[in-house]
């Protein structure tokens, strides 16, 4: 039996071959046109074979080899600075004066103790503008320029990010970052820090409830039954609380914040409600109030350089005091203990100036140009004919004394020349000066501190000047300095901070208040004041 497709095939063969063979004629036609049309398209370039190829074969992927893309300009690498170089902006801010004195720097001051701070962060920004190096070989840097502060978070900002304006940038480098850098350029370091830290901690405890500083009644905020001892006398309350009040300033503390805010705010407050309508800080009935008043007017100019604006009207009718009992170019240029300019007012037995009012007169004027205070030039001219009187040099070396005699010598106090000579070679760099600088310096050099016969007056004035002259001056004051007050700080019961003034020339008068104001005041110098601070006339 056949298959059934077998069958079917034979049953269709005849009529499928009938008509294949009559469509032979036009299968003819359409091969003809077709090769044609691809004579046609090779004629005209197209490649057929690869249309062809890409129509019937399947697509493969083929992962694209990567290319190198274009050389990029790529960034430098951040340049790590040494901190012990001057910034751009300190060589053209500062203002020098070709003083020859260089010297090399001591390798013990290069040791790196970490500075520790109670709130201390890790955030430098204040600290960027750092300028010099007070160890650093090189001519006396003269230019005290109060234009070339560090500009930088105005001191209510310090503590954080933040940016201020105006005078209160002045000392934006006193806050945590500004200050941590500068002490170790300086030459100073966590014990010195330490220090400072006591000092103001026991200051803190020893304030009155009314924001004073009693230099004869301090006792009375002592805790337990072990009083603290060395009382002064209450004559200058005013101007010993001023020095604190300068003391909390000096390390970036406002009433703003801080652990010391609400110290700050009411020594301000109370200092502000000792000044009468003309514009003097403290009682007139006392015979030196000039120090008290000089002294308070620099620490209300500070506080208003530090964003206390709400100071500033009485920053200013301080100053406009101050200036009022200046004395004319005729009567010498210079302060001491009255107004002489009201008539009838009598000269003093040796003059109607000497050379330590003077130059807290001149300091005070300095720190009210800081905070953009109304300071006339001519203070400071007249403030230099008597500074001019009253230097003399002697062989190499130069001194500034006390006062001129009625007979023309020239006085000193106590017979000593160093605690003027340190005051003169201060307000001449202030004023950028040269004048008995190179010659002071080396007459300062020969009594360098020691506890054994401790005068913190004189230390505090020749601490700042001999960190502006900076060099191995600085180095041969430095380390003395820091050691004598370092190492016999009080460290027991409620005297812990503080500093002793049985011994210290004028401690019977401002008592231990006094010189724990004043040690501390020393121990900012690294931070206080940037190298660099000239009054510009």
């Amino acid at each position: 039996m056949k298959s059934p497709q077998v069958d079917v095939v034979e049953e269709i063969a005849e009529p499928e071959a009938e008509w294949y063979v009559a469509l032979i004629p036009h299968m003819g036609i359409s091969s003809f046109l077709h090769l044609g049309i691809l004579m046609l398209l090779y004629i005209s370039g197209k490649d057929f074979g690869a249309v062809k190829q890409t129509i019937v074969e399947p697509a493969v992927f083929k992962p694209s080899v990567p290319t190198k893309p274009p050389d990029v300009p790529q960034p430098d690498p951040p340049v790590k600075l040494d901190p012990n170089l001057p910034t751009d902006r300190d060589v053209e801010d500062q203002e020098k004066v070709d003083l020859p004195i260089t010297g090399e720097r001591d390798p013990a001051h290069e040791k790196d103790m970490e500075v520790s701070d109670h709130y201390e962060t890790d955030d430098n920004e204040d600290g960027h503008g750092a300028s010099g190096d007070p160890n650093q070989k090189g001519e006396v840097n003269t230019a005290f320029q109060i234009d070339s502060f560090v500009k930088g978070a105005g001191m209510r900002a310090v503590r954080g990010k933040g940016e201020g304006t105006g005078a209160s940038e002045r000392f934006g480098h006193r806050g945590p970052g500004g200050r941590k850098n500068l002490t170790k350029i300086g030459g100073g370091g966590k014990q010195t820090e330490d220090a400072v830290r006591k000092a103001l901690e026991w200051l803190q405890k020893h304030q009155s409830s009314d924001g004073r500083w009693d230099c004869a009644a301090f006792d009375g905020c002592c805790k337990g039954s072990t009083k603290c001892t060395g009382p002064g006398t209450t004559d200058y309350n005013v101007g010993v609380s001023a020095l604190a009040m300068l003391a909390y300033l000096a390390h970036g503390e406002t009433s703003g914040s801080g652990p010391y805010a609400d110290t700050v705010r009411r020594g301000l407050s109370w200092l502000k409600g000792q000044q009468s309508s003309d514009g003097c800080v403290g009682p007139k009935n006392i015979e030196k109030h000039p120090y008290n008043h000089t002294i308070a007017t620099m620490a209300l100019a500070e506080a208003v350089a530090m964003g206390e604006y709400n100071y500033k009207d009485a920053a200013q009718k301080a100053v406009n005091y101050l200036l009022a009992c200046q004395n004319t170019k005729e009567k010498g240029g210079g302060w001491r203990y009255h107004n002489y300019n009201i008539p009838g007012t009598a000269s003093d037995e040796n003059g109607n100036n000497d050379t330590s009012v003077t130059g807290w007169a001149l300091m005070a004027l300095k720190s009210a140009r800081v905070a953009e205070l109304t300071v006339p030039d001519d203070a400071f001219e007249r403030a230099s004919l008597w500074l001019d009187s009253i230097y003399e040099a002697r062989e190499y070396k130069g001194v500034f004394g006390y006062l001129r005699k009625a007979n023309g010598s020239l006085g000193l106090v106590h017979q000593s020349p160093y605690t003027t000579t340190s005051v003169g070679v201060l307000v001449r760099l202030l004023m950028g000066q040269n004048k008995g600088v190179n010659e002071g310096t080396a007459t300062l050099l020969e009594k360098t501190p020691d506890w054994k016969n401790p005068n913190l007056y004189y230390w505090y004035y020749a601490t700042l000047a001999l960190f502006q002259v900076g060099g191995d001056s600085w180095t041969q004051w430095n380390k003395p300095m820091k050691d004598s007050l370092c190492q016999n700080q009080e460290t027991k019961g409620c005297q812990d901070g503080s500093w002793d003034p049985a011994q210290d020339t004028w401690g019977d008068q401002g008592g231990r208040v006094y010189t724990t104001a004043m040690g501390a005041l020393c121990l900012e110098v690294y931070y206080r004041y940037k190298k660099g601070m000239t009054v510009k006339h």
